[in-house]
């Protein structure tokens, strides 16, 4: 079959076109899928047990909301610990650290350049430090 006529959708409106295509809608019969009373069922089922595990888990999260805001409290309480700690270590470290002069930081500089030629004076600057840093740790 051959048409002999066309419709032009992009000069349409949005408005224009929804209206268009309800009206071909309507002209074709279409109609809405409804699928099969099984699925409908099982859809359903599913559904509300999503609903009800969703509400049952509120119910319980505001009964134990104290509960819950005590272990966030510990949590908070050792985080702050953990970092105190971490920062006290890492002090005690750099002070047992034989602190390189600017010569022998420049030289070591000097080396890392040499290795990494298209990389910027500053990119070596971690390099050196991670260095020093591990003998300590090490």
């Amino acid at each position: 079959m051959v048409q002999n006529w066309r419709v032009e959708l992009n000069a349409m409106t949005t408005a224009e076109f929804v209206d268009w295509m309800n009206e071909q809608f309507i002209k074709h019969g279409a109609a809405k899928v409804i699928p099969s009373e099984p699925l409908v069922l099982q859809s359903v089922l599913e559904s509300v047990q999503a609903n009800l595990s969703i509400a049952a888990d509120a119910e319980v999260r505001n009964e134990r909301r104290e509960d819950l805001a005590a272990l966030q409290q510990q949590m908070d309480e050792l985080e702050m610990e953990i970092a105190e700690e971490a920062e006290s270590r890492a002090s005690e470290r750099f002070r047992k650290i034989k602190l390189p002069t600017g010569s022998e930081v420049v030289a070591k500089i000097k080396i890392w350049l040499k290795k990494n030629n298209q990389s910027h004076w500053t990119s070596s600057i971690d390099a050196v430090a991670s260095k020093l840093a591990k003998k300590e740790v090490a």
